[in-house]
């Protein structure tokens, strides 16, 4: 009799917390989106930042509550939490990466938000499909996600100086080093999969030529890829006995950081960078 009353009491309790459990209503993501700087960028590091835009209606978030955020597949959270004057501010979890901490936010209409996350490096998290969910002290609301990732566009097709881009300006290095330098400042590392192509350019009057030099398909980056490039323009400019008085290499170069359902994705793509031989100890 007694372990009935117990299960009875039990099954009461339940039912009670239930029928007293907050209902929340869940956030609305209105658009997530990449913007990039209206500055060009003066170097290939500032090149990798865009910044990420995510607009969103809270359902009317009051203050006890919390709406926690996750911007990409295995990037910890952070939440967004009203005080009692209704002024939003957001608090991040720990390993929350401190260069994205460089945020604004701003009430658009009445509950519905724009939050701006600056300095996104792109190399990093190289895409967006953000997740959304609110919580109280006595119930949660449903989560809720894009169905699609969104992926930054980086793509400079104005000619570009490597040594400059790369800090180097002046400066005399072999081929090698400055493709390694090209690597490095653009966070490429063991197989990440990458095109390019080398072209040979040079002044024809008032206009420039450029010849092909050498093709790379998409391929998964090895170090050992800097100097197989520098032997590759080396040869053929011995072979076509090239004067390289005036003229440049020109390089064409496409990342690819992640695969969608259609295919690849390439993040980033510089055309036209341009490396003068007068920079190169060849």
């Amino acid at each position: 009799m007694k372990a009935v009353l117990n299960l009875v009491l039990f099954v009461s309790t339940f039912v009670f917390g239930v029928a007293h459990a907050e209902e929340i209503n869940s956030p609305v993501l209105v658009e997530q989106a990449f913007q990039a700087p209206e500055k060009a960028p003066e170097t290939l590091k500032e090149s990798l930042l865009q910044t990420a835009v995510l607009q969103f209606i809270t359902s009317d978030l009051i203050p006890g509550q919390k709406m926690t955020v996750q911007l990409a597949a295995g990037m910890p959270k952070f939440s967004i939490q009203s005080d009692d004057s209704g002024k939003i501010s957001l608090v991040f979890d720990a390993g929350f990466p401190k260069y994205l901490k460089n945020y604004s936010i701003e009430e658009i209409q009445p509950d519905y938000f724009e939050l701006r996350i600056n300095s996104w490096n792109i190399m990093s998290y190289p895409s967006l499909k953000i997740k959304a969910q609110i919580f109280s002290e006595t119930g949660q609301s449903v989560a809720v996600q894009f169905a699609n990732p969104v992926y930054p566009g980086v793509n400079i097709q104005a000619s570009a100086d490597l040594p400059l881009m790369t800090g180097k300006a002046g400066e005399i290095h072999e081929l090698q080093e400055w493709f390694s330098f090209l690597f490095r400042q653009t966070q490429v590392i063991s197989g990440t999969p990458l095109q390019l192509a080398l072209s040979h350019k040079m002044k024809a009057g008032e206009s420039d030529v450029t010849t092909p030099i050498l093709l790379v398909p998409l391929t998964s980056y090895n170090p050992a890829m800097t100097e197989q490039l520098a032997a590759a323009v080396k040869s053929w400019l011995i072979e076509h006995n090239v004067n390289t008085e005036n003229s440049s290499l020109q390089i064409d170069f496409t990342i690819v950081k992640e695969k969608s359902e259609s295919g690849t994705v390439p993040v980033y793509k510089i055309q036209g960078l341009d490396l003068n031989y007068k920079n190169v100890a060849l």
